[in-house]
């Protein structure tokens, strides 16, 4: 029996994983290098451009990092505005018809001047999904990145090697699996791209739109902790 709430089952992480790794391709590839829900990596660029002289550049990184800070922001207000209102869907189902909105939107701007919009978009977006899915099976992990899943699943990997844990190995095969969703993602959006070109991104809202359907009003109750059985 899954005693997991709706939002933590492991293949809503899964589906979440492979929306995220598609959107970080098609900003990479289709809309200047910019790598929309990884923060870091837009960090980095910004401070390189900063140090050669690139204004243009460092404000097409600084931008979408912004937005992905004003997303985490928001999400908190829709969950504190929302959360015990009954004649509201459910908040996370808003944020995700929102980031469905904002996908086909931005898959119709014309590339080169729309690159700096869509960047900033696609960061809010991701920015709200993966502050309104923290966790699953109880497990805290990340759908738009994989640096922190990464060091999860190895410290759990190392865990079952020295002391035999099964818990630990159970979680490294959460936290793996949630990554391989991830570049299953980006290879997607890759080969997709091939003859779909920048309107690859739309299939990024098919797994958002799974995620909708299976989430429900259940989805709110109290999480287990990580130290229980995933």
């Amino acid at each position: 029996m899954n005693h997991y709430p709706t939002r933590e089952w492991l293949r809503v992480g899964l589906l979440l994983a492979f929306a995220g790794g598609m959107l970080d391709a098609y900003t990479f590839l289709w809309r200047g290098q910019v790598l929309a829900t990884a923060e870091t990596g837009n960090m980095v660029m910004m401070g390189v451009s900063l140090v050669q002289g690139d204004w243009a550049k460092t404000i097409s990184y600084l931008f979408p990092i912004l937005a992905f800070a004003l997303g985490v922001f928001a999400s908190e207000v829709a969950k504190n505005k929302l959360e015990h209102r009954g004649n509201f869907p459910h908040w996370r189902r808003l944020i995700l018809l929102l980031e469905v909105a904002i996908i086909c939107v931005v898959a119709f701007l014309p590339l080169g001047i729309g690159d700096g919009v869509t960047n900033i978009a696609i960061s809010f977006v991701s920015a709200l999904q993966v502050a309104s899915f923290r966790s699953f099976r109880g497990c805290p992990a990340f759908t738009t990145m994989c640096t922190g899943n990464l060091r999860s699943g190895m410290d759990g990997l190392s865990q079952w090697y020295f002391h035999h844990d099964l818990l630990a190995k159970a979680k490294a095969k959460l936290y793996f699996s949630i990554i391989s969703a991830f570049i299953v993602g980006v290879l997607t959006c890759g080969l997709s791209s091939i003859w779909m070109g920048a309107h690859s991104v739309l299939l990024a809202t098919i797994p958002l739109i799974i995620v909708y359907f299976i989430i429900r009003g259940a989805c709110d109750a109290p999480t287990s902790k990580c130290n229980k059985r995933v």
